[in-house]
């Protein structure tokens, strides 16, 4: 059985004949919610700001992040906020590693 790129085993989908997904469900990658997420900044921001100077854009994409984080519901998080969500998983596990996340650790 050859080892791949990985060193692992070949997934069982190229050991017969059948085809299986690559990507898993219900990820940004799979739906298109980051190309749309981006379009929406790029509509709201850039389009905007071309001629402005670059202090005008920084001020509105803080603003815009801002809004995004503390205002917008999110349905995947049970209506609530970017901010609620981390801040009822704070309160229910206040020494949880896992919400404390590295600028350089990205998805």
């Amino acid at each position: 059985m050859d080892a791949g790129l990985c060193g692992l085993k070949l997934c069982p989908q190229r050991q017969g004949d059948t085809q299986g997904r690559l990507t898993k469900p219900k990820h940004p990658w799979t739906n298109g919610q980051v190309e749309r997420i981006n379009r929406t900044i790029t509509e709201a921001s850039v389009k905007r700001f071309h001629d402005e100077p670059h202090d005008a854009l920084r001020s509105h994409l803080a603003d815009f992040v801002s809004a995004d984080n503390f205002a917008k519901r999110i349905k995947t998080l049970k209506g609530l906020t970017t901010y609620e969500f981390i801040c009822k998983a704070w309160t229910k596990e206040p020494n949880d590693s896992r919400l404390i996340r590295s600028r350089k650790c990205r998805d």
